[in-house]
């Protein structure tokens, strides 16, 4: 029962016939633009990795901040280890995957590091991704300029080691063990 002076009953009916009014106004063309890209980075987030038939390589770059003198040593054992996995590919850029570490002397001879995996979203792949759901060349293009280059994090960890070898080889397999092997079943159901 309402009471006709009751402003709290009166409130409830304005919000209620604002949802329900079939005079609502159309969306414009920019706005529902706007509002398939919100939608698309929900459904980017929860659909990305989906395979098309073929198994989808994990393409992977390295950033390695070091001392100079250790640098390229590390890149080294790193890319020893994950080069012969089957479905990770090492790129220079347009990489799915960036495996980020920053690596400090603890000892004469022992390291720690910060390995830090990224996924980010290459023009490439919002293309394919934009292919698979029908988007216009517009929706798409929007899409390209909202989510191009942007990335998520997925793994962070600190590890420790007695030397520069053994803590790669460590990184490396807890990487392709851990995380990718997580995005491999995304990506490849």
């Amino acid at each position: 029962m309402v009471i006709q002076g009751d402003a709290s009953s009166e409130s409830h009916r304005r919000r209620s016939s604002c949802w329900t009014s079939s005079a609502a106004p159309a969306l414009s063309r920019p706005l529902r633009a706007m509002l398939l890209m919100a939608i698309g980075c929900v459904v980017f987030v929860g659909t990305d990795g989906l395979a098309q038939g073929r198994p989808q390589p994990l393409r992977v770059q390295l950033h390695v901040a070091a001392e100079a003198a250790i640098k390229p040593s590390a890149i080294g054992y790193m890319t020893a280890v994950l080069r012969p996995v089957a479905d990770v590919e090492i790129v220079d850029r347009d990489a799915d995957y960036v495996l980020s570490l920053v690596i400090l002397p603890t000892t004469p001879t022992g390291y720690a590091v910060s390995a830090v995996v990224m996924h980010v979203y290459t023009e490439q792949r919002i293309d394919e991704l934009a292919a698979r759901w029908g988007l216009t060349t517009l929706a798409r293009d929007g899409a390209r300029g909202v989510f191009n280059g942007a990335g998520a994090l997925l793994d962070q960890r600190v590890l420790t080691g007695p030397d520069l070898k053994t803590l790669c080889d460590d990184v490396a397999r807890s990487v392709n063990t851990d995380v990718f092997a997580a995005e491999r079943r995304v990506r490849n159901p």
